[in-house]
């Protein structure tokens, strides 16, 4: 649902600083961020056993404000740990397949390889259409690198 630009808003979502189990939800956060493979216990209900609070509860934290947030900040710290195993694994499967798309990947993460764009126009632009393009170019990063 989108409310005054707003992608997903809800209305009276509770806020995340109004819980007063602070710690099982901060555990909740850290086992929603895992991938479902590594979390420990494997199930949201166990997960609620453990933590000693109703499964409905932990259904409810997913609905507060912030929540979604904090599950993103921790996925990405668990990703960071991973990267250098990845990119250790995509390295070892390039030098066996050469796959061009992985080689590419790799490359890009090393700031080695750089997606080129060539535009062709069928008719000429006037200089203020050039100014906006350029203009809008440089704002998405794509500004032409020769200075033509």
């Amino acid at each position: 649902m989108r409310v005054g630009g707003v992608k997903n808003y809800k209305p009276n979502m509770p806020n995340i600083d109004t819980i007063r189990k602070k710690i099982e939800f901060k555990e909740f956060i850290d086992w929603m961020a895992l991938p479902t493979k590594e979390r420990k216990p494997s199930s949201h209900k166990e997960l609620a056993e453990e933590l000693n609070v109703d499964n409905g509860t932990l259904s409810d934290w997913k609905n507060y404000e912030g929540f979604w947030e904090k599950v993103r900040e921790e996925r990405m710290k668990w990703v960071k740990d991973k990267t250098s195993n990845v990119l250790l694994a995509l390295y070892k499967k390039i030098l066996k397949s050469g796959n061009a798309a992985e080689v590419r990947v790799f490359l890009e993460y090393a700031g080695e390889y750089e997606q080129k764009l060539d535009v062709s126009l069928k008719e000429k632009l006037t200089d203020d259409e050039k100014e906006l393009l350029n203009k809008a170019l440089d704002y998405a990063g794509l500004g032409n690198k020769e200075g033509n």
